[in-house]
């Protein structure tokens, strides 16, 4: 597998990473935007999947990327991917979370538009303007063991007409029956104890 061959500078966010400090709590998009990132309990790391890297602190539960400016706004057509390593296997009640809005829809929980449902494993949309509490995950009806996805690997979640879809190492493995629009937020968990991998590399947007 090989680094994708969309240019990344023609994006609304791209975060190789290569060019940013080791160590460092922040890292800048190589778009027009400048677009700044903010890490917590994370850094910059040399062991990525193209050179530099994110590293996730496994005993920190709210290690997290997030977006600065109130996140990047998903019309209606998005594509969010990266490069993500040794997958942390959620609790049974619980998920881990790749992509997640800023704020509450309609004041009931935040979009995930990537989350995987510790009870079974399922990749889904996480539909956080449903009213129903029971209909919120939207299960693409794939199973992901991150156990056995302790090597790089490449995510990517594509919102488009009326459907989420998943990809699993450039394969489509199956579709949510609803897409979002919001924003992205939060990458590589939410706020707290829905950390997705120990390492990211080359997030696109």
């Amino acid at each position: 597998m090989y680094r994708a061959v969309t240019r990344g500078e023609d994006l609304t966010a791209w975060w190789p990473f290569d060019t940013d400090s080791l160590n460092s709590s922040s890292v800048i998009s190589k778009t027009a935007g400048s677009q700044v990132a903010t890490l917590f309990d994370a850094s910059v790391s040399s062991s990525g999947r193209f050179g530099q890297g994110v590293r996730f602190r496994k005993d920190q539960s709210d290690a997290r990327i997030r977006v600065e400016n109130n996140g990047i706004n998903l019309g209606n057509a998005w594509t969010l991917t990266v490069w993500a390593k040794n997958l942390f296997p959620p609790n049974s009640s619980g998920r881990s979370t790749l992509y997640r809005g800023q704020d509450k829809q309609s004041n009931r929980e935040y979009d995930r538009y990537f989350a995987v449902r510790g009870s079974d494993r399922m990749i889904c949309f996480f539909d956080g303007d449903e009213g129903n509490a029971a209909n919120r995950y939207r299960s693409s009806g794939y199973s992901l063991d991150p156990l056995s996805m302790v090597g790089w690997h490449h995510y990517s979640v594509v919102g488009k007409s009326s459907q989420t879809r998943f990809f699993v190492d450039g394969m489509n493995v199956g579709a949510s029956d609803r897409r979002e629009q919001s924003d992205v937020y939060y990458i590589g968990n939410s706020s707290n104890n829905e950390a997705f991998a120990e390492f990211l590399d080359d997030i696109r947007i």
